[in-house]
């Protein structure tokens, strides 16, 4: 019996052991908290003035999380602009930045663009329609993936002058930008009752203490001009020139490195770590050396480029995983962040310049990398195309949280745990309350699971363990859990379930939080105040003073019951991560409104919009929100727990993309180049095809080819030069004529010796202009056609010409063309009743892709091996009466890129579709009482 006993003891003992204990001792923490005399502007009307102090903001003295997401109103079309914001209001946001980038608005000297999707001030007034506040990120120099980091080139080409730096001539030109920029703002800065609460200056200036001149000058100049707002910024990072408390430095981090001079797979996690507040080195090109020259205690840790997703480079293809931002966010936060800002939230396009593209190039401005000509899309949480990312459903809740809870965040510091755990825990506290932050993955790493984990919180006089059952912090878990988090009259000790919101149910008030693990949630409340707790699916126990309630079943009927003392009550509701995930909180003027839907949600003008793939929109509200049912949209309804489940059934679309594969020649005629009789006195003859063509595009012409087919010999004139190819009869000739067009009318001439049966020949010449713009002329009915012994000349002009003689068939040459593969794409029964977008999925077998409608590029992608997702809207009814035309180029083996999916070897000088669909999103509005 004795030896049973021990053998018991043992096991308990040793299991005892096992059991991993997180302790951080919030007891002696020294404080970072300082009344900083930050030279800020004015900080804004009575009871809402912004201030800043060494730890964080306040709006009307009460401390704030703010959440910023930047979105660039140049790349996105004004059509979309409202869509966009609604869509990042409903996540969360509260703060939109934006770049003004300079050669968007004067790319000729002199002459300043303001109007359609450049309407700067129309953007902010728009964001201050929907209550968001806006931070302008004014450069002059912004970098974004833009042409010269958004200066324009008549900058760039004064060979006299130094931009970014003090001389006198480039802050000459700076200073009449910042006139223009000031005028867009007039009337619409936080100290006149507008949106607009902060400027950044400048961007990425790493001049360290050599720079802090012109940092200045740039903030005096804008004050100048009458830009007098409650914040100035300059980005933090590689040395960043930061004048003593003129500016606040703003950091950031992202999930990977598309400017990396590497073609590796990164498994770096110095980001994904709870890093104390420091200089990050990894933001921005590696290639620079880094080195802080300034700390930053007396400065509050505020981030303004977070990225859930980042834009892909030629020679990195990197695949986002949904949840890379969301914990990026979460080790910042935890350790010590304070405002969040996101760099891209709302994917765009390079706007359309009539002298160049707008992105990032090697080889034409010589900057680190190539970036697609026309696509922005930065695999952000709102896409290029308009269309939610599954990132934006993980960062939704955490917005949530900050808007909630920001004021109790805030003013928490952070307490670093002292063993092997130290980058996967941290605690936030001040006074006894705050929260555990947890996070235990890396990017392209393998975390394993931390197992038999328990959590202690030392406040003095009282430890509290959390949970009490010990649980296991799986790979890719993320949390934040509240300690001592007072709800009212009651106080939660603590919770293994994070909070998303408060709101009142039936008059009462209600908490929503969500399971993190794959452990049953628990929560645990100072019995002071209850009466009686009742859980209808867990376990409530009462013990020395505390309610415990116990393997709980998460789900939207997963109710706490809190019974309080003077007979009052209130409700948890406990979800499950994925509904969650599938929560909008939205916000009217003030009224809360709660809903579960996989749909995407936003309110406008008092009405309820729900938008999604499917004909069938489902939603569960809050009893008791009171939702009109349109009468055109056919609704069901059914009540379970504290929800009134509602479900629209719409019209189905079925608009369908019809996609043709055209060969090289395939809109080219066949033109009959032989005669009926070759005679004794016309074998010296030729007959010769003459086509006329204007390139009258205001970019240069960067690139143009011939490709010719021929059953017979013939010779090339442009421009009345003979081009120096010999070109082969049934074979497909490609002909680079680029050096012979001129800008204006130029003259294509063909001369075949005659020759007798029934021979032709077919030609296509594609153009490419620098601005992305595109010609096609085909062989056709405009080819004149005449029979001489002289060749034209540029002096003289040929007589008699007359209208080809089309083939009515098309000879057996091999017209395989190994450059790339062209596809027609039709859009056929276009919906427009209740639908809010049109996406066109492509997956292809490729490198690059580009489609064009007509003569413009309106989008390209670099193959990352994921679905290819354009938005259809922005291109107004065009698709309603012209093809696109889709270009894919093949990829080559000896290409030196990386794939974060790898490439298979059968993939390669492959240029063809996988897949195309046509999805259209529906939409249905509900009126709000």
């Amino acid at each position: 019996m004795k030896i049973r006993l021990l053998i018991v003891f043992l096991y308990l003992f040793r299991l005892s052991n096992a059991q991993e204990i997180i302790k951080f001792d919030a007891v002696k923490i020294t404080s970072r908290y300082k009344d900083t005399p930050f030279k800020m502007g004015n900080q804004g009307p009575g009871g809402k003035e912004i201030k800043l102090n060494s730890l964080y903001m306040s709006v009307g003295g009460k401390p704030v999380v703010p959440v910023m997401a930047e979105m660039q109103y140049s790349r996105v079309p004004l059509s979309q602009w409202e869509d966009y914001i609604l869509k990042m209001k409903a996540c969360g946001v509260n703060i939109v930045a934006t770049y003004v980038f300079w050669n968007h608005h004067e790319y000729i000297e002199g002459q300043f663009d303001w109007q359609g999707n450049k309407n700067l001030r129309d953007f902010v007034k728009l964001c201050g329609k929907h209550g968001l506040s806006v931070y302008p990120r004014i450069g002059p120099w912004c970098h974004g993936e833009a042409r010269n980091g958004g200066s324009p080139d008549w900058i760039l080409q004064k060979k006299n002058i130094s931009d970014r730096w003090q001389h006198p001539v480039y802050e000459y030109y700076v200073d009449r930008l910042y006139a223009q920029i000031a005028a867009q703002f007039r009337g619409l800065l936080y100290k006149d009752g507008g949106p607009i609460i902060g400027i950044q200056l400048e961007n990425e200036y790493s001049r360290g203490k050599d720079g802090e001149y012109h940092t200045l000058w740039l903030k005096n100049t804008a004050i100048k001009y009458g830009i007098d707002v409650p914040i100035y910024n300059v980005t933090g990072w590689g040395n960043g020139s930061v004048p003593p408390y003129e500016v606040i430095p703003f950091f950031g981090a992202y999930p990977d490195a598309p400017w990396a001079d590497n073609i590796e797979r990164s498994t770096d996690c110095s980001d994904f770590t709870y890093n104390s507040f420091v200089d990050y080195e990894k933001i921005g090109n590696n290639l620079q050396k880094k080195s802080g020259y300034m700390t930053y205690e007396d400065y509050p840790f505020f981030t303004c480029e977070m990225g859930v997703g980042i834009q892909n480079t030629y020679h990195r293809r990197l695949v986002v995983s949904p949840i890379d931002g969301l914990i990026l966010v979460n080790y910042k936060l935890g350790a010590g962040s304070n405002l969040i800002g996101y760099y891209v939230f709302a994917g765009g396009s390079h706007p359309h310049d009539p002298y160049v593209s707008n992105e990032e190039n090697r080889e034409l401005t010589g900057y680190w990398n190539n970036n697609p000509q026309i696509s922005y899309d930065f695999q952000a949480a709102v896409k290029e195309s308009g269309k939610l990312a599954p990132s934006y459903f993980q960062v939704k809740k955490l917005h949530y949280f900050l808007n909630e809870f920001g004021d109790r965040l805030a003013v928490t510091e952070p307490v670093w745990v002292k063993n092997q755990y130290r980058n996967k825990f941290i605690l936030r506290v001040k006074g006894n309350s705050g929260f555990i932050f947890g996070a235990n993955y890396c990017r392209n790493n393998i975390s394993a699971n931390i197992k038999d984990l328990k959590f202690e919180v030392n406040f003095g006089q009282e430890k509290i363990i959390i949970p009490s059952n010990p649980v296991s912090v799986h790979d890719s878990a993320v949390f934040i859990w509240p300690v001592n988090m007072k709800l009212n009259d009651i106080i939660l000790k603590h919770a293994s379930a994070q909070p998303i919101c408060s709101l009142e149910y039936q008059g009462k008030p209600l908490w929503v939080f969500f399971q993190n693990l794959y452990h049953d949630p628990e929560f645990c409340f100072d019995a002071k105040n209850i009466s009686t707790i009742n859980a209808n699916k867990g376990i409530v126990k009462n013990e020395n003073g505390k309610f415990y309630v116990n393997n709980l079943k998460s789900d939207k009927d997963c109710l706490i019951e809190i019974l309080h003392q003077d007979n009052n009550k209130s409700y948890i509701l406990v979800l499950t991560q994925e509904q969650a995930n599938r929560s909008w909180l939205l916000n009217d003027n003030g009224n809360k409104h709660f809903y579960i839907s996989s749909s995407g949600m936003y309110i406008k003008n008092k009405k309820l919009s729900i938008y999604g793939e499917n004909s069938q929109l489902a939603f569960s509200a809050l009893r008791g929100d009171t939702i009109l049912v349109s009468d055109n949209i056919k609704v069901a309804c059914t009540t379970s727990g504290i929800f009134t489940n509602y479900t629209a059934t719409l019209k189905k679309c079925t608009s369908q993309a019809e996609v043709v594969k055209k060969g090289i020649l395939g809109n080219a005629k066949w033109l009959q180049s032989s005669v009926n009789e070759v005679k004794s006195n016309t074998n010296q003859q030729h007959k010769f095809f003459v086509k006329e063509l204007n390139i009258g595009n205001t970019a240069a012409l960067k690139n143009a080819q011939l490709y010719l087919a021929t059953q017979y010999r013939c010779r090339l004139f442009v421009n009345f030069v003979e081009v120096n190819k010999e070109i082969t009869p049934n074979v497909l000739n490609k002909i680079d004529v680029t050096a012979y067009l001129k800008k204006g009318d130029n003259v294509l001439c063909l001369a075949f010796p005659l020759h007798d049966g029934n021979k032709g020949f077919a030609a296509h010449i594609i153009g490419e202009y620098f601005n992305t713009d595109r010609f096609d002329i085909y062989t056709d009915i405009s080819w004149q056609t005449h029979e001489d012994i002289r060749f034209p000349t540029w002096y003289q002009s040929l007589k008699y010409l007359k209208s080809p003689t089309i083939l009515n068939y098309s000879p057996d040459i091999n017209l395989n063309n190994p450059d790339f593969s062209e596809y027609g794409i039709s859009i056929k029964g276009v919906c427009n009743e209740n639908i809010n977008n049109n996406y066109l999925n492509i997956l292809y077998k490729g490198n690059i892709a580009k489609i064009w409608s007509a003569h413009l590029m309106v989008g390209d992608d670099y193959n990352s091996q994921v679905l290819w997702n354009l938005g259809l809207s922005r291109l107004g009814n065009v698709t309603e009466t012209t093809e696109l035309n889709l270009t894919i180029f093949p990829l080559k083996e000896y290409e030196r890129i990386y794939f974060d999916i790898p490439i298979s070897k059968d993939s390669y000088d492959k240029a063809e579709i996988d897949k195309i669909e046509l999805m259209p999103e529906y939409i249905a509005e509900f009126k709000l009482k």
